[in-house]
């Protein structure tokens, strides 16, 4: 059987201010325990790019870091400092494991973001901007 909340309280505050203050305390430290404990990310769920085009797309002609959101069963971020890349299909691009891609040249690939048995397949377009020019 639990006891309501507001009946220990009240039988607290009548045996005496200083074990209400430690009950207070208690009950502050056991809720901030439960709050972290609650926000603790779970295991990795699923692999997501962020936006909503579906693809990457690189314009840079210097490396650039592919991005890809790890999530848990209940999608929440999770570190996604394991994620490894390779390219799987398509033109030739220069491709880190730790997903770096330089694009010094227009291309299409397709690359696969690995996180133990979880994998997502990733249409990369490189389309390489050199420079822009501004007329007034």
């Amino acid at each position: 059987m639990e006891i309501p909340t507001h009946v220990v309280m009240h039988v607290v505050m009548h045996v005496g201010a200083g074990l209400h203050r430690r009950v207070r305390r208690a009950a502050a430290s056991g809720a901030a325990l439960l709050a972290l404990v609650g926000c603790r990310a779970g295991e990795p769920a699923r692999l997501t790019l962020p936006g909503t085009s579906g693809m990457a797309i690189v314009h840079g002609i210097r490396a650039s870091q592919l991005a890809v959101q790890v999530r848990d069963a209940r999608g929440r971020p999770v570190d996604s400092s394991g994620v490894r890349f390779r390219q799987v299909a398509g033109d030739p691009v220069r491709l880190t494991d730790r997903g770096l891609v330089t694009c010094d040249r227009r291309a299409d690939a397709e690359v696969e973001a690995s996180l133990g048995a979880l994998r997502l397949r990733v249409p990369l377009r490189c389309r390489p901007i050199a420079a822009f020019l501004a007329s007034e």
